[in-house]
């Protein structure tokens, strides 16, 4: 799983760029990047505040009350896609995001399907979605198979087999059963291994 499939057919010099395309807390060696890192970058402590400023940019105020809402309605699922922790909306659209705040809002449908108002303008919303993140002790074990290479473009996990090794690419927002969870970060470790690295790294990672 983690050399995601189109990096197998780039140049070394591809792959630098990709990596230095990457925001700074994605470069890092010593963790996986979350959505604290992402709002941080611009004096963000929250995803709300986070989402707030977006939608202040984008000229969407309308829509604001809804983002910072209690998230409510189906799941996306987390996953991790170089060095960070994602979720992707259906339609799409992709954000960083926060074991600590396990909320979504997709800045490319507003998440208008979940709980979207329609207006003389058209629909406004809708609220955020919950993110199903790993339990604590499989968080720590994905994290720490990651962490064994220092490579940012190696740290890419997904529990979702149809996402076929690219993260996020299906698009899928489903329940994971404990199975998949286990079988998914099996492949990580044998990766790791096929790779003369180490299965996983002996100390935890998530407080």
């Amino acid at each position: 799983m983690p050399r995601k499939v189109d990096n197998l057919a780039r140049t070394d010099f591809d792959l630098a760029v990709r990596r230095m395309n990457l925001q700074d807390y994605a470069r890092v060696s010593e963790a996986i990047g979350r959505g604290r890192d992402h709002w941080g970058r611009m004096g963000l402590a929250t995803r709300r505040e986070f989402d707030t400023f977006l939608l202040t940019r984008e000229r969407h105020p309308e829509s604001i009350a809804y983002a910072i809402g209690v998230a409510r309605g189906p799941e996306v699922v987390a996953f991790v896609n170089d060095n960070r922790w994602m979720a992707r909306c259906e339609c799409g659209g992709l954000a960083v995001v926060d074991p600590d705040e396990p909320e979504f809002y997709c800045h490319g449908c507003f998440n208008m399907a979940n709980g979207g108002v329609p207006t003389g303008r058209g629909m406004h919303g809708g609220y955020p979605r919950p993110i199903l993140f790993p339990g604590k002790q499989e968080h720590n074990q994905i994290e720490n198979a990651l962490l064994v290479s220092d490579d940012p473009l190696w740290r890419n996990w997904s529990p979702l087999a149809e996402d076929e090794g690219q993260p996020g690419e299906s698009r899928s927002n489903r329940a994971v059963s404990p199975e998949e969870m286990r079988d998914s970060i099996a492949r990580l470790e044998d990766a790791n291994e096929a790779a003369d690295l180490p299965r996983r790294r002996t100390i935890e990672v998530m407080e």
